[in-house]
């Protein structure tokens, strides 16, 4: 950073006004893009050792990445982002979260070799 230019740090009041356009902005709350910005979020204000927030947003986060049009339209970003909320749950020791997001994800990851399984078969016999 320059010499004389001046830092930003957010404080968590700033917190409730910056995330407000994750949840209503103009592409929606569910938009892949908006979920990619949120993680970012996450990674942000983690880096800034606002953990408590970080873990909220991250709880967020997750709870978009397992509604039905989020698992029915980007059944793989929304695991792959899934993991790396696991990560960071693990990054601070909260392994029994982490676990309990890995569950989920093969429980999902199941499900759908299921149902491809299900549509070859039924390809195959046509």
């Amino acid at each position: 950073m320059a010499e004389g230019t001046p830092q930003v740090e957010i404080i968590p009041a700033d917190i409730k006004a910056l995330s407000s356009p994750l949840q209503e902005g103009p592409l929606g709350k569910l938009h892949p893009q908006t979920l990619n910005t949120l993680w970012v979020f996450v990674v942000q204000l983690d880096s800034d050792g606002q953990q408590t927030q970080a873990e909220e947003t991250a709880k967020e986060a997750l709870e978009r990445l397992r509604s039905d049009t989020v698992r029915a339209q980007r059944l793989q970003e929304a695991l792959s982002m899934e993991e790396r909320i696991a990560c960071f749950y693990d990054a601070y020791d909260k392994h029994e979260l982490a676990k309990g997001i890995r569950e989920q994800i093969r429980k999902e990851a199941r499900k759908a070799d299921a149902e491809l399984l299900s549509l070859s078969n039924f390809l195959i016999s046509l």
